[in-house]
């Protein structure tokens, strides 16, 4: 957290968003509850769905995460990403 801090104070942003191999990871940030209003307007007058469609809106801070020895964003949104996400879980739990 303190480095989103860091970035969003440093870049004077009103958003600091996580990023790892080049992919952005906006849910994964701090956002300034006072903007809640203009989050609740995009999605329940403007039905955004697309958070980066939101996130674009403002001037955004960008941390960047390293993906080595394993990207702490992973995401398994396939059947070959869940057995990778297997494969993960038992060499930290010292199982593999």
């Amino acid at each position: 957290m303190s480095r989103l801090y860091g970035a969003l104070e440093s870049e004077k942003a009103e958003l600091a968003v996580a990023a790892s191999d080049g992919q952005s990871h906006p849910v994964i940030g701090l956002w300034s509850v006072r903007l809640r209003e203009q989050l609740r307007h995009a999605l329940v007058v403007e039905d955004i769905r697309k958070i980066d469609r939101w996130t674009a809106r403002f001037k955004l801070a960008t941390v960047s995460w390293p993906t080595t020895p394993l990207d702490p964003f992973f995401n398994a949104n396939t059947m070959d990403d869940i057995a990778k996400a297997e494969r993960l879980a038992a060499l930290d739990a010292g199982l593999g």
